[in-house]
């Protein structure tokens, strides 16, 4: 095997940015680098997976005669290492799936939330917690409108910015002296009315009511419990 061209080593760097990005354990972490570090982190991701893809591949090749001519088949001239990258960047996309399944199926949601609060703060802890327990939250922006919803994606970077995906129940404000919560809108109600026919919304998608909110517009966050509100404000949403 031939030494691996800067253009075969792209697909390995690609497969380790998308693990750490993904993988629970690596992802909190993951959204405190920038620039030199998060690309020479995702190096050593793909370096990792590189070789596993390299050793596997010669094993195959080693012991079914007819791998090997299959393998070979799909070599392109000048690029003679690229099934190895190929195969790096697959276990790179895909395994990060495979290890958040097994620690779902082991109902160890605690340590999801645990690596969160270790590595991203509690606001990240909370939101894992909200997000693992299928619990809505309650979001007061900056400026004072509030949003009470299921996180559907959390802290998404773009252009250093960091944004939340909620999909909303509920919307209002908060009073500037008081800070007392107002609910004005209840998503509730035009869910349903999307799914009547008659209703003159039929054909709406729900998810397109989803709404994207910047963290640093973000002032208090909490879990949100319709039967405490209701016990505490003495009403009914």
């Amino acid at each position: 095997h031939q030494l691996l061209g800067l253009n075969e080593l792209i697909l390995p760097l690609l497969g380790g940015y998308v693990f750490l990005s993904r993988c629970f354990i690596w992802r909190e972490r993951a959204l405190n680098w920038s620039g030199y570090r998060l690309v020479f982190n995702a190096a050593i991701a793909g370096a990792i997976f590189l070789t596993m893809s390299a050793f596997s591949l010669i094993f195959i090749e080693r012991k079914f005669e007819s791998a090997q001519l299959f393998l070979q088949s799909f070599s392109i001239p000048g690029y003679s290492n690229l099934n190895s990258s190929f195969l790096a960047f697959v276990l790179g996309s895909t395994s990060w799936l495979l290890i958040n399944l097994i620690f779902q199926r082991n109902n160890e949601k605690s340590l999801a939330i645990e690596y969160a609060e270790k590595y991203g703060g509690p606001l990240a802890a909370l939101l894992v917690k909200s997000l693992t327990e299928t619990k809505p939250v309650s979001f007061t922006l900056r400026s004072g409108k509030v949003y009470i919803g299921f996180v559907t994606k959390l802290r998404e970077k773009y252009r250093n910015e960091e944004y939340l995906l909620i999909w909303p129940q509920f919307s209002g404000y908060r009073e500037t002296e008081t800070k007392k919560l107002n609910i004005t809108s209840n998503y509730f109600r035009l869910y349903e009315a999307v799914k009547q026919e008659d209703s003159g919304l039929s054909g709406i998608d729900p998810n397109d009511f989803q709404v994207l909110l910047p963290v640093s517009q973000i002032e208090t966050v909490s879990i949100f419990d319709p039967q405490v509100y209701n016990f505490l404000t003495k009403s009914e949403i």
